[in-house]
């Protein structure tokens, strides 16, 4: 039964920054998936692997368009009145 997971020895460089390694073009990230082309986060699971995933950034024009897409909500979704009570007395 062959592994769903792909791996590929690589090199790590070092230097005064930290570490920085190369990504084989067969593991490049689609660009569908690399919205800013240059950024990525990484993370390490409890196991110590590192994991790279591409950056997904959201313009503001993107939600503009969410919201302006949503259609108003009718009275049968309106919020009910609530009760504007009192604070009740605290002793400490």
């Amino acid at each position: 039964m062959a592994s769903a997971v792909q791996s590929r020895s690589i090199r790590i460089h070092t230097s005064d920054r930290g570490q920085s390694i190369d990504i084989p073009s067969e593991f490049a990230i689609p660009s569908e998936f690399a919205l800013s082309g240059e950024e990525a986060t990484i993370s390490k699971d409890m196991q110590g692997r590192l994991i790279v995933e591409p950056l997904k950034t959201k313009s503001i024009s993107s939600l503009v368009e969410l919201i302006q897409s949503w259609e108003p909500l009718g009275e049968e979704d309106a919020m009910p009145e609530i009760e504007d009570l009192p604070p009740e007395p605290v002793t400490f």
